[in-house]
C-alpha cells in the first residue's frame, strides 16, 4: 500500500492534489450543512417571517383563552382564530385603503371582504380549502352583502406576542416558538411550538400577507 501511494504522489502534481482535497472538503461541508437545521437570529428575520407573528400570536390567544388545541378543521376553531387574527392585525397590508376592511369604530364593527378572510385563513392552516359555514353561536356575522362579514371589534388587553426562536429544518419546514407575554411585567402567559411550511396559495399572489402557513401547533409546558 505504501508503494502505491508513493507512486501516485509522484505522478500527480501536488497542486492538483490540494485542489482535489479542497473541493472534496467543500462538498462534504456543504452537504453536511444542508442536512442540518439552521437556527436563525430572531432579530434578523425577514419581513415575510415576521408577518407570521400575526397568525401565531393570535392562535396563541385563541387557544389559551378558550382552552383549545389546534384543530383548524373545526369550523368554530377556524372562525374564532380568524376573529383573533383579523381583529389583532387588520392592516398587515393596507387593507382599509383598498376597501377590503371597513372599520366602524362607533358601532365597534369591522366589515371584511370574504377574499381577504380567505387569505388570512391560508396562513392559519395548511389544510385550508374554503371558508366553512358560520357556526350558530359564532360572533362573526355574514353581512347583508354576502361578500362581506362583520367582525366585532375587541381589545386584546395588556399582552403581546413574541417570536422566541426560528429554526429552518433540513426538510424545508420551520420550527418556531412563539410566546404570549403580559405587557406590564413581561411574565410568560403561554407558549406554543409551531411547524410552518410554505404557503402554496402565496405562489400566485403579487403581494401575499403570509408566505408560510401552519401545519401544527403544540403547547409548551412552563419550566
Amino acid at each position: 500500500m505504501e508503494r502505491y501511494i508513493t507512486a501516485l504522489s509522484y505522478h500527480v502534481p501536488s497542486e492538483t492534489v490540494h485542489i482535489f482535497l479542497d473541493i472534496t472538503i467543500y462538498v462534504f461541508l456543504y452537504i453536511t450543512a444542508s442536512e442540518e437545521a439552521q437556527i436563525l437570529s430572531v432579530e434578523s428575520l425577514s419581513a415575510k417571517q415576521q408577518n407570521m407573528l400575526a397568525v401565531m400570536d393570535s392562535l396563541n390567544m385563541c387557544m389559551l383563552e378558550n382552552d383549545w388545541e389546534y384543530t383548524p378543521e373545526d369550523p368554530a376553531f377556524l372562525w374564532t382564530a380568524l376573529f383573533y387574527t383579523i381583529g389583532n392585525y387588520p392592516n398587515i397590508r393596507d387593507n382599509e385603503s383598498t376597501g377590503a376592511i371597513k372599520i366602524d369604530s362607533y358601532e365597534g364593527i369591522m366589515t371584511v371582504y370574504y377574499k381577504l378572510i380567505q387569505e388570512y385563513a391560508t396562513g392559519i392552516t395548511e389544510t385550508y380549502e374554503e371558508l366553512p359555514a358560520l357556526p350558530a353561536d359564532c360572533c362573526v356575522m355574514q353581512n347583508a352583502d354576502t361578500e362581506y362579514y362583520d367582525f366585532p371589534m375587541g381589545d386584546r388587553g395588556i399582552s403581546y406576542g413574541k417570536i422566541a426562536s426560528w429554526t429552518v429544518n433540513a426538510d424545508g419546514t420551520n420550527t418556531v416558538v412563539t410566546e404570549l407575554r403580559a405587557a406590564d411585567d413581561e411574565s410568560l402567559i403561554g407558549a406554543y411550538e409551531y411547524t410552518l411550511v410554505d404557503n402554496s396559495y402565496a405562489d400566485g399572489m403579487a403581494d401575499p400577507m403570509f408566505a408560510y402557513t401552519v401545519r401544527s401547533a403544540t403547547k409548551l409546558q412552563a419550566d
